[in-house]
């Protein structure tokens, strides 16, 4: 299983990560910040999609912005739109039990 960070923050946030233990765990860290793209922008999600080395159905791209959610359904990425942290690994966890990613 692959395990990324995409996110429009600024390149800190890998800092935060790592104060987390999180960023070991993760296979690609993609902050808008370091890349020159950012969600929505089409290039955000295929600059994901080319450093998973993944095809895009088997990724779970999550969210709590609809309009990001849209743009990575447009390129046929899994999505999950969540609303609050509290229940964001319960929602993924859900997810992962009721629609399978090969």
């Amino acid at each position: 299983m692959t395990f990324a960070v995409a996110s429009n923050h600024i390149s800190q946030v890998k800092e935060s990560l790592n104060n987390l233990g999180i960023l070991e765990k993760c296979n690609i860290v993609l902050i808008s910040w370091d890349c020159g793209y950012e969600k929505p922008f089409k290039g955000f999600y295929e600059l994901l999609l080319n450093k998973s080395w993944l095809s895009a159905e088997n990724i779970l791209f999550v969210d709590d912005n609809k309009g990001n959610i849209k743009w990575a359904s447009d390129i046929w990425l899994k999505t999950l739109h969540y609303r609050y942290w509290t229940s964001l690994s319960e929602n993924i966890l859900n997810y992962l039990a009721n629609k399978r990613l090969s």
